[in-house]
């Protein structure tokens, strides 16, 4: 395992701990779940990405929060939270406003509920706000039940 640890800008420094092969597992999943997106009928197994992805990520992200417990004695949840909005958030606007622009453009007839699509989605709620709707985010890839 080698040693790499961040400053305040982001930038790595070398004594704490860095796996890159965690890297390597969740690219893997993350292109699973693209690849299923795209050809769900190719990789029929590719959503199961997303737990992938989550569970070395929750390792990763419990890992610094003990790192953060060791050398402080306590975790900055505020701070925490805050570096990971940083992080996240500007890759969410990035894809909403592509895809917003893609439908506006091209598939004019999915522009029902966009507006609602797009909040839900900078509120991080999207997820609910589909259950409230009595939709399933499942059901679009799958076929009718035999």
């Amino acid at each position: 395992m080698q040693q790499v640890q961040t400053n305040k800008l982001g930038k790595r420094l070398k004594n704490s701990r860095y796996i890159s092969g965690f890297d390597g597992i969740r690219a893997l999943a993350v292109v699973g779940v693209i690849i299923y997106h795209l050809l769900p009928y190719k990789l029929q197994g590719g959503y199961l990405g997303v737990p992938t992805f989550f569970a070395v990520s929750g390792y990763l992200i419990t890992d610094l929060l003990l790192q953060e417990w060791e050398q402080n004695g306590r975790i900055d949840f505020w701070g925490f939270y805050a570096r990971r909005l940083k992080r996240l958030y500007p890759a969410l606007v990035f894809m909403l406003v592509g895809t917003g622009t893609y439908i506006t453009l091209f598939q004019r007839s999915l522009l029902t509920n966009l507006r609602s699509i797009i909040t839900t989605n900078m509120l991080y709620v999207y997820n609910w706000w589909e259950i409230a709707h009595g939709q399933s985010y499942f059901d679009r890839f799958n076929g009718e039940s035999p």
